[in-house]
């Protein structure tokens, strides 16, 4: 999956349809949050996509440590019941 905070040098990603996507991707070391509320995802499934990721970032430029994914109540925060696919 495509992590935050990578650098516009990296070119443009266009996924296919059988990546896995995340709709948001956080860097919990970094203090970021994503708070999440009436979610619509068309055309996905929740198998192909995770609405919150967690990342430990880095100043390499690595791809980032992926730590997991949904509502952790601190920095993915949202209710699975916030969330529809359709």
């Amino acid at each position: 999956m495509a992590a935050p905070g990578q650098t516009d040098e990296e070119g443009h990603r266009t996924p296919d349809e059988s990546c896995d996507l995340s709709v948001v991707g956080i860097n919990s070391n970094y203090g970021d949050t994503a708070k999440l509320s009436d979610v619509t995802i068309v055309g996905g499934s929740s198998e192909k996509i995770t609405v919150c990721e967690c990342f430990e970032g880095n100043s390499s430029g690595d791809e980032p440590t992926e730590l997991g994914s949904g509502p952790d109540g601190t920095h993915c925060v949202y209710d699975s019941s916030d969330v529809t696919y359709q």
